[in-house]
């Protein structure tokens, strides 16, 4: 084996005022700049994690154990971390969990080639070239053979030593496949919060988030005060606006035109420049403003029939509120763009900016309490959930695991529906192309006790309205708690075994990565991971299936995890593997750093 160039010299000055860490130098620069991360995220990683208290530059504070936004807080420069804080933060958008995972194997894979660079010598390139065809095997794997994948209409077997088991699933009747759509869905949501601050009430916010129409577009309010157990879900659109007037308040209408301006309606000013008018005119000028402002007005509601709710990100003239009370017209002022694209993606309305006559759309509304506030709710086809908890900080990281539910289960159910329609897709095809089908949407309302008030976020996945509703039931799962990385493990030092090439010893490297990522979770946990994952092996061998660890508060139990409910999502696990072998290979292929100070 030829040794590489001999490049490991460090603090080389090539021009004026520069650093130069170059060689192995450079790879052990790397391992240093990462180090605070991997720190950070290592013992937050699994149901067992510990939370993290981040404070900002304004001194407030908030207490979480979710990836991306630990990834987000850390005041880290260097290069090579805003590389894996970017991979984790794409992660948490596209698929809405897995942040901490990315990091973790991509730190694990770095560590292990730079070990075989400065250690056994190496080539950067055979080491890159290695974990490419890893993951390449990866693939296939996942793809033709060996992994059990539960889907929505069936089950379908990749695996041969499984093959009797899913015979007999297969000839379930139709009821049957229905009950077992219910169960992976609640298996992947309670899944997926069993890490987060909601693995209290799994029962309450499984049912809320089942009985979400689209998960694509979603709105999430927050709302302090209360405790998380009273959050529930409301079948309309709750805006964070109160109306222009009280005597509003008694105003309702179960079907009547909305409509949705992105403008103000201020009173029009008379074109005087400079000049003055004499002090007995300037009450005809300002009745003759306040006729032109009516006039505008006048074009949107006519005579109060067919427009009786008014939504306008401005502001809008006392004349005109006065107007409108009068002609019995519901106005909300500054109401949030974002709130009217929701609208606009579930109903089809156009968002005027400037008034017009036939810019309205149909639907109801009415004016409900929640909390010392009084809120516009309106029936578009889109619903609110309302959150609620003890503060601010709570009523945050319970948006942030609702997030991250909801991303998963969108993004799941959009690529298993592109499975069932691409049958004969080609096993080497690792990227996933996710797209919204959906109509209809949801909105979410959390509340807490803290007296800072109250905030609104709008999560808009959506812009297509004549797209078809999307269905959470419609999802593919995995066994998980380490059991696919248990079998990928075994796969690959088998693979690697067969390969009469000097990239066999990457290879290897990345099957013991995929291990440190299951020795971590068990850890956590407070057991031996090296122990915990030796009989997993054993276990897999006897029963010839993934056997994965199910980590409860009695401690860690191996087993079969898709009987015992413990599954992940087929696209999350293919999006993190992929995105933590990119970022790994990027960091190895930078073999010189040059600082200029």
């Amino acid at each position: 084996m030829s040794s590489p160039r001999d490049t490991s010299h460090e603090n080389f000055a090539l021009l004026t005022n520069t650093r130069v860490h170059g060689g192995k130098a450079a790879y052990r620069k790397h391992l240093t700049d990462l180090q605070p991360m991997h720190r950070a995220l290592r013992t937050s990683f699994g149901p067992m994690g510990l939370d993290k208290m981040c404070i900002d530059a304004t001194g407030d504070v908030f207490i979480t154990n979710d990836g991306a936004t630990i990834c987000k807080s850390l005041l880290l420069s260097e290069p090579v971390c805003n590389i894996l804080r970017s991979v984790a933060v794409e992660q948490d958008r596209s698929v809405g969990d897995g942040t901490t995972t990315v990091v973790l194997l991509s730190h694990a894979l770095i560590s292990n080639g730079v070990e075989l660079i400065n250690k056994f010598s190496l080539e950067p390139t055979v080491v890159v070239n290695g974990y490419r065809m890893a993951f390449n095997e990866i693939v296939k794997k996942m793809m033709s053979r060996g992994v059990n994948s539960v889907t929505s209409n069936n089950i379908t077997n990749v695996s041969s030593v499984t093959s009797n088991n899913n015979s007999n699933n297969n000839s379930n009747n139709n009821n049957s496949s229905n009950s077992n759509n219910n169960s992976n869905s609640y298996n992947i949501i309670t899944s997926t919060l069993a890490s987060k601050i909601l693995s209290d009430h799994l029962s309450h916010f499984t049912s809320i988030i089942t009985s979400i129409t689209n998960p694509r577009l979603i709105k999430i309010v927050k709302q302090t005060g209360g405790s998380i157990s009273d959050s529930h879900l409301i079948s309309g659109l709750v805006l964070n606006c109160t109306v222009a007037d009280e005597l509003m308040n008694s105003f309702s209408s179960k079907q009547t035109g909305i409509f949705l301006g992105d403008f103000s309606l201020m009173r029009e000013k008379m074109p005087l420049g400079t000049a003055y008018a004499a002090v007995d005119e300037t009450d005809q000028i300002g009745q003759c403003e306040r006729e032109l402002t009516l006039r505008r007005l006048n074009e949107i509601v006519g005579d109060g029939v067919k427009t009786r709710l008014i939504l306008l990100t401005g502001g809008m003239d006392d004349c005109c509120v006065r107007e409108c009370v009068r002609l019995g017209v519901t106005v909300v002022r500054r109401v949030h763009v974002d709130d009217l694209r929701l609208i606009r993606s579930a109903t089809g309305a156009v968002i005027n900016d400037a008034p017009c006559g036939s810019g309205s759309v149909r639907g109801g509304f009415r004016i409900r309490q929640f909390g010392e506030h009084r809120m516009v709710e309106i029936d578009c086809g889109i619903q609110t959930v309302v959150i609620r908890g003890g503060s601010r900080q709570i009523c945050d990281e319970v948006h942030r695991a609702m997030n991250d539910v909801l991303r998963v289960v969108g993004s799941n159910s959009c690529d298993s529906k592109g499975d069932s329609n691409n049958k004969g897709s080609n096993s080497n095809s690792n990227n996933s192309n996710i797209t919204s089908n959906n109509s209809k949407g949801s909105n979410i309302t959390s509340k807490g006790n803290n007296s800072k008030g109250n905030n609104i976020t709008s999560n808009n996945k959506g812009n297509n309205s004549n797209s078809s509703n999307s269905n959470i039931s419609n999802v593919s799962v995995l066994p998980g708690g380490g059991a696919i990385e248990q079998m990928l493990y075994s796969h690959l030092r088998d693979y690697a075994s067969r390969i009469e090439m000097r990239e066999h010893i990457a290879i290897y490297k990345y099957a013991e990565a995929l291990r440190d990522i299951v020795v971590g979770l068990v850890e956590n946990a407070g057991d031996c991971g090296l122990e915990v994952f030796g009989q997993m092996e054993r276990m897999s061998l006897e029963t010839g299936a993934p056997c994965g660890v199910n980590i409860t508060e009695g401690g860690c139990v191996v087993g079969d995890n898709l009987k015992s409910g413990v599954v992940e999502p087929v696209g999350y696990k293919m999006k993190a593997l992929k995105a933590a072998t990119e970022a790994a290979i990027a960091v190895l292929r930078i073999n010189e750093v040059i600082e200029f100070e």
